[in-house]
């Protein structure tokens, strides 16, 4: 009679775990994935974030605007792209490259998932900016004059989307 109950405590435990792995796998299909669908969804991520950057430089101190980018083929799936984005805004001299980058660092709230860092490059008034969003997209964000004119170029890559 003993080695009924536990053979009847056994039956009940496995089938507990088959109803909760029942469970985790129907709820795990019922999450949403928070990847972009397609390339152009891709894009449209980044850029809502270049735009987010070219609107923290005054109006008055933007001289010109060049976007350009690459498609190219993910480094771990030869079936899937992503898209690398340049953004390059020709600015007024007259900004303080300095003070700018540390608007647009406090700008990006940490408790919104945000991480930005600034480092110099070269002269003190060349820095470069990191941004890193909650969704582990990386901007990098270069303020310099080493062309002879003011610029900041911003730079990404989307996540891999299927083609």
């Amino acid at each position: 009679m003993a080695s009924k109950r536990v053979s009847r405590g056994t039956l009940w435990l496995a089938l507990g775990a088959i109803g909760l792995l029942g469970a985790v796998w129907v709820v795990a299909l019922l999450v949403p994935d928070g990847r972009p669908q397609n390339l152009a969804a891709a894009e449209k991520q980044v850029l809502e974030v270049f735009d987010r950057i070219e609107g923290e430089v005054p109006s008055a101190a933007l001289v010109d605007t060049d976007d350009s980018s690459e498609q190219v083929v993910c480094a771990n799936h030869d079936d899937r792209l992503q898209t690398k984005l340049v953004r390059t805004l020709s600015i007024s001299d007259s900004v303080d490259r300095v003070a700018w980058a540390r608007a647009l660092i406090s700008s990006f709230d940490p408790d919104d998932g945000w991480v930005a860092r600034a480092t110099t490059l070269g002269q003190n008034d060349d820095l470069r900016v990191r941004i890193v969003g909650r969704d582990l997209l990386v901007f990098n964000v270069y303020i310099s004059d080493e062309s002879g004119s003011a610029r900041i170029t911003i730079r990404s890559t989307t996540e891999c989307s299927a083609r």
